[in-house]
C-alpha cells in the first residue's frame, strides 16, 4: 500500500490497498469496460480524486457520526470492540498473503484473476484458524465471547482488500469509490442503529463486518485448486510481503493493543478514538497528496534519476505544510473541545490528541513515501525499520508504564518516538533515490 502504517484505516477505508494499484508498472492487460466518455481512461490524479472522493465521504459520515457513537457507547464497550478490530488489523494484514497487490501486476487477466481468488481463500483460512483458536481461548480463559468474531471478521476485511485490488486493476475507480463510501458510511449508519437497540460491543462488530458485504461482488470466484496453481513463482514473495506487511500492521496496532492490556477496555478506547478522530483523516489526504508524486518518481527512476530526490523533498514539504496547521489547531483546541463534542466519559481523548499531534504530523509527512524503497529495490531496508518501528513502539508505550507513569506519559512518549522513526524514514528515502541507488533500479 502506499500508505503502509494506515493498515489501520482496514477499519475505516479501502484506500491503500485501492491507490497502489493505480501505481504505474503495476497495471495489468487493459479491461475491455472503459470508464470515461472518450473511450480512454482517466488520468492518475482524475482517478485518484474519484478514489478520495468516495473515502473522504464516507470517512465525513463517520466522523458527523462520531458523536452519536460515543454518547450511545461507554468507553469500556466501544474499547472491546476497538481491541477485537485492532486484532483483526494485524491478521488481515497477513491474510491475503498480499497477493491481491501481486495479482495487479500480472499482464495475463485470468492468472490474476487466479491469484486475486487465491488471496480470498487463503483469507479464509486464516479466518477458520483464529475462529477455532478464539473458540479454544473463550472456552479456557473465559474471555469475552465477542473474540469469536475474530475469524469471521478477517474474511470480510479480507474481501475489502481484494475486491478494491481487483477493481482497480480493472479501472472501475467510479465503482471503487461507491463502495468505498457505502463502506465507510454504512459502518457508523449500522453501529447507530444497533446501538439505538442495544449497545454493546456486537453492534460495533456487526457495523464493522455488514458494511464490508458489498466487496463480495467484486471477488473473482475461482476453485481452490486452480487458485493455487496460479501462485507458482508468488511463494518467495508471499513470504516477504506478508511477513513485512504482519510487522508494520502490528506496530500500527501495539498502541491500542498495549493500552487495552495495561489500562482496560476505557484505554483502548481513548487510544482508538484518538486515531479515529487524527490519524485516519490525516492518513486518507496523505495518501492522495503524494500519489501523483509517486507515480512520477515511479517514471522518474528510469529516465531521468537526477530529479528524483527533488520529487521526493517537494512531496514532503508539501504534505508538511498542508499538515502542519491542522495538527497545531487540534492539539491546541482538542483538550478543550474533547468533552463538549463527544461527551464527558470521552474528555481524555482531548489530551490524548495533543500528545499524539507530533508524531502524526511527522507520519502524514513521510509515510506515503515508504513505498519508495520498494520502487527502488530497498525491500530489506523496508523491513529493517518496520522491524525497528514495532521495537520502538513497544518501548514507547511500554516502558513509562514500568516505571509508573500514566496512560498520557505512554501516549507521549509514543509520539516522540514517531517523530524519530519517520526522520529516520525519510532519511532511508532520500538516501535511495539518489542517482547512483536510483540507476541500481535498472540493473
Amino acid at each position: 500500500m502506499l500508505a503502509r502504517d494506515s493498515q489501520m484505516s482496514v477499519i475505516h477505508a479501502a484506500v491503500p490497498t485501492a491507490l497502489l494499484t493505480w501505481m504505474p508498472g503495476s497495471l495489468g492487460r487493459m479491461p475491455r469496460r472503459r470508464e470515461s466518455a472518450a473511450g480512454e481512461h482517466p488520468g492518475l490524479r482524475a482517478k485518484s480524486a474519484t478514489i478520495l472522493l468516495g473515502s473522504a465521504g464516507g470517512m465525513g459520515v463517520a466522523l458527523l457520526l462520531t458523536p452519536v457513537l460515543t454518547r450511545l457507547y461507554t468507553t469500556e464497550t466501544y474499547g472491546m470492540f476497538a481491541t477485537v478490530t485492532a486484532v483483526v488489523s494485524v491478521v488481515v494484514a497477513m491474510s491475503t498473503l498480499r497477493l491481491e497487490v501481486a495479482a495487479a501486476a500480472l499482464a495475463d487477466r485470468a492468472r490474476s484473476d487466479q491469484v486475486l481468488a487465491a488471496s480470498v481463500w487463503a483469507a479464509m483460512v486464516f479466518g477458520a484458524v483464529c475462529l477455532v483458536v478464539a473458540a479454544v481461548v473463550v472456552a479456557v480463559a473465559g474471555v469475552s465471547p465477542w473474540w469469536l468474531m475474530v475469524g469471521p471478521l478477517v474474511v470480510l476485511a479480507s474481501w475489502q482488500l481484494t475486491g478494491s485490488a481487483r477493481l482497480s486493476r480493472d479501472h472501475l475507480s467510479a465503482r471503487l469509490a461507491r463502495q468505498t463510501f457505502l463502506q465507510g458510511a454504512g459502518t457508523p449508519l449500522i453501529q447507530v442503529v444497533a446501538g439505538a437497540v442495544s449497545p454493546t460491543a456486537g453492534g460495533l462488530l456487526l457495523g464493522f463486518g455488514g458494511s464490508r458485504l458489498g466487496w463480495l461482488r467484486a471477488i473473482p470466484w475461482v476453485g481452490p485448486r486452480r487458485a493455487a496453481s496460479a501462485m507458482s513463482g508468488l511463494r518467495r514473495y508471499a513470504v516477504i510481503a506478508t511477513t513485512s506487511a504482519g510487522v508494520n500492521s502490528l506496530a500500527g496496532q501495539v498502541p491500542v493493543l498495549a493500552a487495552g492490556a495495561v489500562y482496560g477496555a476505557g484505554g483502548a478506547a481513548v487510544v482508538a478514538m484518538t486515531f479515529r478522530l487524527l490519524v485516519t483523516p490525516l492518513g486518507l489526504v496523505g495518501q492522495s497528496v503524494a500519489l501523483a508524486a509517486l507515480g512520477e518518481v515511479g517514471g522518474a527512476l528510469h529516465e531521468r534519476p537526477h530529479q528524483v530526490r527533488g520529487i521526493l523533498t517537494a512531496g514532503m514539504r508539501d504534505l508538511l505544510v498542508l499538515g502542519i496547521f491542522p495538527c497545531v489547531v487540534a492539539a491546541v483546541a482538542a483538550p478543550f473541545v474533547a468533552g463538549l463534542v463527544l461527551g464527558a466519559e470521552w474528555a481524555s481523548t482531548g489530551t490524548a490528541i495533543s500528545a499524539l499531534a507530533p508524531g502524526a504530523l511527522a507520519q502524514f509527512v513521510v509515510a506515503p513515501f515508504s513505498q519508495v524503497l520498494n520502487l527502488t529495490r530497498s525491500n530489506r531496508a523496508l523491513l529493517g525499520w518496520d522491524v525497528s518501528r514495532l521495537a520502538v513502539v513497544c518501548a514507547a508505550v511500554g516502558l513509562p508504564t514500568v516505571f509508573g507513569g500514566g496512560l498520557l506519559v505512554s501516549l507521549v512518549a509514543l509520539s516522540a518516538g514517531q517523530v524519530l522513526l519517520y526522520a529516520v524514514l525519510a532519511v532511508l528515502c532520500l538516501r535511495a533515490v539518489r542517482p547512483q541507488g536510483a540507476a541500481a533500479v535498472d540493473r
